[in-house]
């Protein structure tokens, strides 16, 4: 006698293959924007380091000359001859070097200035971004959230870079 076994055939049902696909599903909408966010931060680094080297050029060029510059190729920066704009290394932000308003600029290029701020915008795929960073002559530092396109509302550091949080 010869008996025969008959295996029963074993494998994923369609329910449980559209209850595996709903999961994963699930768990990429919540860790994509988190991804997201986590890669905005980072970028957030090159605006720091960016407003740092301006600064610290700014101040040997006022060593150099007894005035700041609002022209950055006077800083070294090539590309951004009279604009006092240029993008960072990585294009996620514009830097600019602005007067502020405590201080004045006379002259033609490359304008000599008692006092300046260096601000850094996103640009690009960094421009969903709401912050914008700022860097004053007198050390003051600032972070200021976008409120709408064209208007931040700005709050002061205490010296030391308080944005690492956001």
């Amino acid at each position: 006698m010869i008996r025969q076994v008959i295996k029963k055939a074993r494998g994923f049902t369609l329910i449980e293959l559209m209850i595996t696909v709903a999961i994963v599903a699930i768990l990429a909408a919540i860790a994509y924007p988190s991804f997201q966010n986590s890669i905005r931060k980072s970028r957030r680094t090159e605006a720091k380091t960016a407003l740092e080297n301006v600064a610290a050029e700014q101040e040997r060029y006022y060593y150099r000359n007894n005035a700041y510059t609002r022209d950055l190729t006077q800083l070294g920066y090539s590309g951004a001859a009279g604009t006092g704009q240029k993008v960072t290394e990585n294009g996620y932000y514009r830097i600019q070097v602005v007067q502020d308003g405590a201080g004045t600029c006379a002259g033609a290029a490359p304008w000599n200035c008692t006092r300046y701020y260096v601000r850094v915008r996103p640009i690009n795929s960094q421009s969903n971004d709401p912050w914008l960073f700022r860097i004053y002559s007198d050390g003051r530092k600032y972070r200021c959230i976008k409120q709408n396109t064209t208007n931040f509302a700005c709050t002061a550091g205490t010296g030391a870079w308080d944005w690492n949080e956001s």
